[in-house]
């Protein structure tokens, strides 16, 4: 159950990300933790595709949700940073 609200999440910031930045071009004047932050979404999303004995551990789970929280936070400082710079 965990995992599937963890993978709507994933997908939910991948959207979150490519909409803001990459689709409006926002990318191109250095907004460059959108980028890390679709990193870690991918590794996120490669761990969670891949099948693996280690599943059902807690810390195999705790370390996807590590990499899904950072990539909210470069979302985060990458909204501040457009939020700053516009003003």
């Amino acid at each position: 159950m965990f995992w599937a609200h963890l993978s709507r999440l994933t997908n939910f910031l991948v959207i979150l990300n490519i909409s803001l930045f990459f689709a409006t071009g926002l990318i191109k004047m250095g907004y460059y933790y959108t980028v890390y932050s679709v990193i870690c979404l991918g590794f996120s999303a490669l761990g969670m595709l891949v099948p693996t004995p280690l599943v059902r551990r807690l810390w195999y789970y705790l370390m996807f949700v590590l990499a899904d929280l950072m990539a909210l936070y470069f979302l985060v400082v990458s909204i501040v940073h457009w939020i700053r710079m516009s003003s």
